[in-house]
């Protein structure tokens, strides 16, 4: 890909109206609050570069397309363009162009709207981004991570970044996510009011707002200045107007976990015809506790790569396909991603028979509801089959220590059933094993546990936690080391970042502030 100018003066119009010609560089710190400015780079394919120059200009691959990153805070107000981008594009009106529009005759606070409409026929792909992190030099360093930008990609939105900093930019098409809410509408009993309290970033909070303007209906926001707030999420749910359309709501674990403890917000997430649960692993134990309360919980499973979840409570969404090869998960889903962007090609796509399948790092098993067929694997199950997939963790979520590889999910599911919460492990480096396995205790959620005060330290965890698991696991798979951290870190999408847990169980491993076997 390269960097290019605006075809025509019409198209430079357009930009500079959503994107107004400043110079940022050096200059960030003089951006008031949190206006940054939308960035508009022009790419062009170089494989195209010589047709474009020549006579067949009419080929839409081989003109230059506008990479629009739009501007996304934690305010929702400040967000105008981000939402008006995505209303232009899903809404179901269409995008339809209006290349002959003067923009000089149209009212300012309508000029986005009509640049954008525009922009439309020179296809553009939209990137939300953090306005702590956009400017013109970062956004044209994402730009040339691009190596392909098929015609079907609308949307670029980066992977969470928990296992592989930065994350992978994923091309997703308008078509997908048609799919994704067309699926998704299916399995819950309708269109509804989408209620949004993730980050509008990554693909979790994204698709809130996609199915909402897919479905024809404006998404309730809450403003997330200052961190997720209870209190606001009560105030956006309590503003919905009584009506027969049903409300749903996304969460995380953490998200839900909050609300369980706080009755006034329990009693208002009864609203919710559907709470969708994803973006890390929920413990069984939570979702139960929050159903024997009432709400209507539903299990995800996805990733940014298939439009988010397309697995609801282990059941695929109409139209996917699940098989585990080998304990491996595969996908085969109309909501699946144009590709990873920075490369030439996906390793992680497979051809079968006409059948296109992602191959997941998750390890997973089938459970047929007759439990005399018990679990397999190396078979295919869709919507009308009746068993569910288990997820059991992801495959890179393995140690070795002592030449024995102990699965994490594993560790955590025993600790989990022996009635451990706030707990999390890692490897850590050890000079006799190569790696020990260490238990991980948040203090903010062990607080809220029965344990007394002279109980939380790190022997007295540790020694309670082999306990509890010994005769459950392997000798190998008991804890050799615990640490206790104030609260886990977490990444900006609501998922464990394992990365900081790691280092900061790696600074904490010391005789004075590490249990050791």
């Amino acid at each position: 890909m390269r960097i290019v100018p605006p075809p025509s003066a019409k198209a430079r119009e357009a930009s500079e109206v959503l994107a107004p010609k400043t110079d940022n560089s050096g200059k960030e710190d003089r951006l008031e609050e949190e206006k940054v400015a939308p960035q508009i780079i022009w790419l062009q394919s170089e494989v195209d570069a010589d047709k474009a120059a020549g006579q067949n200009l009419k080929d839409a691959a081989t003109l230059p397309r506008p990479l629009i990153f739009l501007p996304v805070s934690d305010n929702p107000d400040n967000d105008t363009l981000f939402f008006s981008a995505l209303r232009t594009a899903l809404w179901p009106d269409k995008f339809i162009s209006l290349p002959t529009i003067d923009l000089s005759a149209v009212a300012k606070s309508a000029k986005p709207y009509f640049a954008l409409r525009i922009l439309a026929d020179h296809q553009p792909i939209f990137f939300p981004a953090r306005t702590d992190q956009l400017n013109l030099s970062w956004a044209r360093q994402q730009a040339q991570r691009l190596r392909r930008l098929p015609d079907q990609t609308g949307f670029i939105l980066s992977t969470s970044g928990s296992t592989k900093p930065g994350g992978r930019l994923v091309g997703i098409s308008l078509a997908a996510l048609h799919a994704s809410h067309q699926a998704t509408a299916q399995r819950l009993g309708g269109t509804g009011i989408w209620v949004s309290a993730l980050p509008r970033d990554h693909i979790a909070g994204f698709q809130v707002i996609a199915r909402a303007y897919a479905g024809g209906t404006e998404p309730v926001t809450i403003d997330m200045t200052g961190g997720f707030k209870l209190s606001r999420l009560r105030e956006a749910l309590q503003s919905i107007s009584p009506t027969n359309s049903p409300v749903y709501l996304s969460l995380v674990p953490t998200q839900l976990r909050r609300a369980l403890a706080d009755p006034e917000t329990l009693a208002i997430l009864r609203v919710c015809s559907a709470i969708l649960v994803g973006g890390a692993r929920i413990s069984p134990s939570l979702l139960a506790a929050g159903r024997e309360q009432g709400l209507s919980l539903v299990t995800t499973y996805g990733m940014t790569e298939t439009c988010g979840g397309c697995i609801y409570d282990g059941i695929p969404l109409p139209g996917v396909k699940v098989a585990v090869n080998e304990d491996r998960i595969w996908l085969s889903t109309p909501t699946l991603m144009n590709g990873y962007l920075e490369a030439e090609s996906d390793s992680e796509l497979r051809e079968i028979s006409g059948t296109t399948w992602l191959v997941t790092n998750d390890a997973g098993k089938i459970v047929f509801e007759d439990k005399d067929a018990g679990e397999a694997t190396g078979v295919t199950i869709d919507s009308s089959t009746p068993a569910h997939l288990e997820v059991l963790g992801r495959l890179d979520e393995t140690i070795i220590s002592g030449g024995e590889n102990i699965s994490l999910p594993l560790v955590m599911r025993a600790a989990e059933e022996a009635g451990f919460v706030g707990i999390e492990f890692c490897g850590l480096p050890d000079d006799e094993w190569g790696q020990i396995l260490c238990a991980v205790f948040s203090e903010s959620l062990l607080s809220k546990s029965n344990l007394t005060p002279e109980n939380l330290n790190p022997i007295h965890l540790g020694s309670q936690l082999r306990a509890a698991l010994r005769g459950t696991l392997p000798p190998s798979h008991l804890p050799r080391a615990v640490v206790l951290l104030p609260y886990f870190p977490m990444l900006p999408s609501g998922k464990l970042d394992r990365l900081s847990l790691q280092e900061s169980a790696r600074v904490l491993d010391s005789p004075n502030r590490t249990w050791r076997k």
